[in-house]
Order: C-alpha cells, then structure tokens, then sequence
C-alpha cells in the first residue's frame, strides 16, 4: 500500500478505498491516532511516507500506527513552530517579566467583563501569554464578521447615512436648546432608514411600518447601527465619512433627556466572538481548542518556500474542517435566509436591559434559555472572525515593528556612525521645532515606535472602551460617564467628552512603555477629552493615521533590495553605495 501511496502526488490524502485488510487497513491505523496527529498524518507528503518506510526497515517489529504517529508529532511540532514564528509579530522584543498589569477595570469588552478576562488581559499585557491565551484574549474584543443579510442591512445604513446632513444641523451654535434639532434629525434617519426597507423589501417594510410606533422597533434600529459600528472596526479603511456620523448619531441618542423623548434607545453592544461561543455549548471548549492556533494564523510568506507556504495553508484547511466536525451539533441550515435578520429585529424577544456593576465595567444580561448547540455556521463565524483579527494586526501593527527593526538596525544608540546617519535636529532647521543630539532623538524616536505598535497591538481592547465612552449616558444608565460639550478648539467645533476608560488604559500602555525605554523624553501626558484630543473618536482617528502613513514607507524599504532593473541598481550605487545605506 505505501508503494501505490509514492506512486501519487506529492501530498497524499488517504482514500477509504484504498487496500483495506482484515482491520480497515491504513485508514483504521489513523482513526487510532489523536485528532491532531491524524490531520497531520492525512496530509503526509512523499518524503514523509519515506520515513515511515524507512522506520519499518529499521524496526520491522515496530507497529505501524506508532511510527505513522511519530512521524505525524514530529511533523506537527515544525508545524507548531512554524505557527509560532507567525505569532512572533504580536509579542514584544525584549518585555520584562513583572510589567504593570492591567486592572480589571479597564478589561470591559463589549460585553462581559470577568475576572479570568482582566487576568488573561493582565498576562497578554506582560507578553506572557501561551497562543491559545492570546487568542481567547482576543475573543473578547474581535467583532463578528457580517454574514450576508447583514451586509444587506449594512449598505442601507450607509445610504442614509449618507445623504443625512445631520452633523451640519446639530453641531453648530444654537440660541437655545437644541434637543428640538436633534430629536428632529434623529427621527429623520429613522424614517429614511424605515423606506429603504419598504424600497428593498415591500413585504417587510408594510410589517415595519404598520404601527408607524418607533419604540416597537427598537431591536430593528438597535441592529442596524450595530451592525455599522461592528462592520467599521475590522475595515478601517470603510465608513470613513459615515462612520463619525454615526457616532455622533448615536452620542446623542445616549443622552438620557433625547433617549426619553425617543422612548427607545438606538444602542447595543457590538456582537464579539466571546459573546457568540459564551452563550453556545462546548463554545469556549473551541477556545482553548489548539487547533484554533492552526486554523486562525496569518501566513506570511516571507523566508517561507511555495512548498511550506503550501502545506501551512493545507494545515489551516485541516485544522478547520476538523474544528467544525468536532465542535458542530446542528447542521448547516438550509433554504433561503434572505430575510431572517430582519425577521429577528421585528419579532425577537427584547432581552433584558443591562446593568452595570458600579466599577465603570459592562455587564451584559443572562437570559434564562439554555445554551443552544453549535451550528456549523457559528463555528466557521468564530474562526474567519478571529482570522480577521489576525489580518487587522498584520495591517496595522507589524509596518510599525518593521520601521523599528530598521531603526535598531541601521542606526546606533550612542553616535551616528556616519555625517549622513545623523538623527540630530536643530531648532528652525528644515521645520524642527526642538533641539536634539542624535542619542536623545534615536531614544525619542525609539519610544515612539514602541508606543505606537503597543497602541495599535491592543487597538480592538481601546476600540471597545472608545465605543463605550463615546455612548455612555449623562446619567444613570447602562454606561454612566458626563456628557459632550460644544467647544471651538482651534480646529473648529468639536464635541469635547471625556474618555475615562480608554485614559487608563493608555496610561497602563504607556507606563509599559516607559519601563522598557528606562525613560521618557518629552511629555507623558495623555490627551484626551482637551482641545487637542476632544473625545475618543478623535484618538482612534488619530492612531488609525499611524499605520496609512507608515505602510507606504515600509513597502518602499523591502522593495529596495529586490530591485534587478540594471538603471536602477545602477542609480542606487552611485547615488548612495548600497541599498542598505540608501534604506
């Protein structure tokens, strides 16, 4: 049977019908074998069935299944670190062990906030964090992916958001009060919202308009902007004139003064992968499940052969499938579900309203119902979700590792090592507006990196808190915290709010930091709710620049050596020597 196994491609899938004796032949072998080790042995390539061959040669007496299992670990651990040197992005070069620890205060996910939550948050922190910690970590603030009939939902929203003028109405100077324009432009998207679903589906939109009652469709309403504030996390580049719109939208839906004049309120927590498996049975098993490592890790090819980027992506395939027939108890549901989602917005039973536990942390209600089972569709939701996250870190943090890798590199702490490797900056000089020596500016520059890819490794956490600041309430509800106010801060009217909750943690990032840098250069204050950072909207826009303009950049310094046009190699040597002294 080996033989007629060389004798195909490359890799080999083992087929039921393949020479199967008294016992079921190779396949009752591998159904003996742990779950991992049988995916790894299903994919074996030529070479690896060689091994076995050669192992049976060697040690005739030996079972079958033992060697078949040997070759399958040891083939699973180049696997594993292989998986590990894709997750080297999301840890920090020399962290100290015993680093400031989060709080759990400042853990809120948009939805449950546990003590196992601040711990894992505390260690993902401190870098010490296995990668199934990380990923269940992750769990907590990754947004669920949108499924169809919610992208349906999607591009209505964002039509009416569109062709709505609402910040131009509301953020401007009244003489009096301006609840009155702001409960009229509300409305307003309300009901345009309401005729794209008439114009969509006239049979859902007579059921949605029959009461023509706002507050009996508070679910609806609810879904939608969720579904908008979910889509905006995980695509950045999207919503980029709509998205703030929507928050303010939703800001002032918040206050407790509009919100009762409404009798509904417009805002939801967003949907997480943590909030879809807690309520499922067996859905944080799927956490800590190792193959979920397998199945959500970002390949890059770089330094990787077309052979092993190949058989990483068989893995994943592998490690999924597996995933789903483990962990599935419903099958994938059949039949056209075009319209369920708004179904569930109309007629689903409102859950209960959440309460807070007093210490500025979100506590999402727990109904009565049992835990439903898992359906395929929930399970493979979770996985491409949490790949989702995987890719947002790739975009955003790993340019910002890399322009460190190159600062570290090709520059020297103490004294540039040439007159053009200089950093030093002179008051007035080609727009510098301080005076550094080249130590201090390679330290400044140095701790800003590192603050930045801290920042942008734990940006979907201040994402969270940022959503939860901007719609906390002027009073005593769900998410408590002061109001906006109306304030010109030299960069026109701006809505200044507070940002309680995401200010401790960047303090908590930046005190981090500042351990390992062994020092600050220049302010440690963290700005936020002033004039130069008015609410926490501003910061993500702020933070969310950092990675637009660094990837330009990075993408220029690792074409460099790759260049083989004769001009161009030409014009790098006389210009500057090398392409290492030109990047």
């Amino acid at each position: 049977m080996l033989k007629n196994i060389l004798d195909k491609d490359d890799v080999v899938v083992v087929d039921s019908e393949q020479d199967e004796g008294e016992d079921g032949g190779i396949l009752a072998v591998l159904d003996e074998l742990a779950p991992e080790l049988k995916t790894a042995a299903l994919h074996f390539k030529t070479e690896d069935w060689l091994r076995v061959i050669e192992r049976l040669r060697k040690e005739p007496s030996s079972e079958v299944r033992d060697i078949i299992a040997d070759v399958g670990r040891e083939l699973t651990e180049k696997i594993k670190e292989a998986v590990d040197s894709q997750y080297a992005t999301m840890t920090f070069e020399d962290q100290e062990k015993g680093g400031d620890s989060r709080t759990s205060t400042t853990a809120a996910a948009a939805g449950e906030v546990l003590t196992e939550g601040a711990e894992l948050a505390s260690m993902y922190r401190a870098g010490s964090m296995s990668n199934r910690q990380i990923l269940k970590h992750l769990s907590r603030y990754t947004p669920l992916r949108l499924v169809y009939e919610e992208r349906e939902i999607l591009r209505l929203l964002e039509s009416t958001l569109y062709i709505s003028d609402y910040t131009d109405k509301v953020d401007i100077i009244h003489a009096g009060n301006k609840n009155k324009q702001i409960l009229k432009q509300i409305r307003q998207i309300c009901s345009i919202l309401t005729g794209l679903v008439m114009a969509r589906d006239y049979e859902e939109g007579q059921r949605l308009m029959k009461d023509r009652d706002f507050k009996s469709l508070e679910r609806f309403y609810q879904g939608c902007f969720e579904i908008g504030r979910r889509y905006k996390i995980l695509n950045p580049e999207k919503m980029r004139e709509n998205y703030g719109k929507l928050m303010y939208v939703l800001m002032d839906t918040s206050s407790k003064a509009i919100s009762q004049v409404l009798e509904f309120d417009c805002v939801t927590p967003v949907r997480t992968v943590y909030n879809l498996l807690e309520k499922k049975e067996r859905g944080l098993e799927l956490l800590d499940d190792p193959l979920l490592v397998v199945a959500t890790q970002e390949i890059y090819d770089y330094g990787l052969t077309r052979d092993q980027v190949r058989l990483m992506q068989q893995r994943k395939e592998a490690a999924t499938k597996s995933l789903v027939e483990k962990y599935c108890a419903t099958p994938r549901a059949a039949g056209d579900g075009r319209r369920g989602l708004l179904r569930n917005f109309f007629f689903a039973r409102a859950e209960p309203e959440p309460v807070s536990d007093g210490a500025d942390r979100l506590v999402l209600p727990r109904s009565g119902v049992a835990s439903e089972a898992l359906s395929e569709e929930d399970v493979e939701l979770a996985i491409y979700s949490l790949k989702d996250h995987m890719t947002f870190l790739r975009y955003n943090e790993k340019p910002v590792d890399q322009l460190y890798q190159y600062l570290v590199t090709f520059y020297d702490a103490e004294k540039p090592t040439s007159a053009d490797a200089s950093l030093a900056i002179a008051l007035g000089q080609e727009g510098a507006r301080l005076t550094h020596s080249h130590q201090r500016q390679f330290l400044y520059v140095k701790q800003t990196l590192l603050l930045w890819k801290e920042i942008l490794r734990n940006f979907l956490e201040l994402w969270t808190l940022a959503d939860s600041d901007l719609l906390a309430t002027d009073g005593s509800g769900w998410l408590a915290s002061p109001s906006y106010r109306l304030s010109a801060t030299g960069q026109g009217l701006n809505r200044v709010q507070p940002a309680p909750r995401v200010q401790r943690c960047v303090n908590e990032i930046l005190r981090k930091v500042m351990s390992q840098c062994g020092g600050w250069i220049g302010s440690s204050v963290v700005h936020l709710g002033d004039h130069n950072v008015p609410n926490a909207l501003m910061f993500i826009d702020k933070y969310l620049q950092v990675p637009r303009i660094v990837q330009p950049l990075i993408q220029v310094l690792e074409q460099l050596p790759r260049q083989k046009r004769p001009e161009i190699v030409e014009m790098i040597r006389r210009g500057y020597g090398d392409v290492q002294h030109l990047q």
